[in-house]
């Protein structure tokens, strides 16, 4: 277990080198070959601005945020923006998306980017736990009541725990339990760094009668 907490910066690392690889990929089609990218989209150009705005939109902006990934993978302490940021833009794209399906009545085209956008929504609800949602599942998990001392951290004490707990391929009630036990536990501390070992959850969970 000690070996996964050594690890997990390095995760993350990956986690937003990936995304950065991601938006460069989305980017040089519309870079390189816009009238084309723009075809295979059902899109035609009737003038000359036609190519630079989409290079700008479709080019631009995902390189914009490629950039960004890549300056918060020169500092350990800005890794947890860049997931932050990722995992915000992808929110945002699917908010989009489900919105385009309704509006533009092209909900049989998009089913499949959907599905494979959707891995999994995470929502904190404070002293009422969290809520875990996946494509075939959706789980309400209470919080735990603690003496909070200082909230800072708490959002990413539970984002580790969740992190954790899928890749044990755990169930979503006992991933939820363990991120909030996280967040629970760095509640009773002071500071952003106040966050548990994995035997201190382990623990607590143990004692709480939920699983570890």
């Amino acid at each position: 277990m000690n070996t996964f907490w050594k690890t997990a910066p390095w995760i993350s690392k990956v986690i937003v080198l990936l995304s950065a690889a991601i938006f460069i990929m989305i980017s040089v089609q519309p870079l390189a070959h816009p009238a084309v990218a723009a075809a295979e989209q059902g899109i035609r150009f009737t003038s000359s601005l036609g190519p630079t705005v989409f290079r700008v939109a479709f080019a631009g902006i995902p390189l914009g945020c490629a950039a960004f990934l890549a300056y918060c993978l020169l500092s350990s302490r800005r890794t947890l923006t860049g997931l932050i940021f990722s995992a915000l833009v992808l929110g945002i794209v699917l908010v989009v998306r489900i919105y385009g399906m309704e509006i533009d009545s092209s909900v049989q085209q998009s089913m499949p980017l959907v599905t494979a956008e959707i891995a999994l929504v995470a929502i904190t609800l404070g002293q009422d736990g969290c809520v875990l949602a996946t494509p075939k599942e959706l789980v309400h998990v209470a919080a735990f009541k603690v003496e909070v001392i200082d909230t800072t951290g708490a959002g990413d004490a539970f984002m580790g725990g969740l992190s954790y707990g899928l890749l044990q391929n755990w169930d979503l009630r006992r991933v939820g339990s363990f991120a909030n036990a996280c967040a629970a536990l760095c509640c009773t501390r002071v500071g952003a760094r106040a966050m548990s070992k994995y035997e201190e959850v382990a623990t607590f969970l143990a004692k709480s009668g939920r699983k570890t």
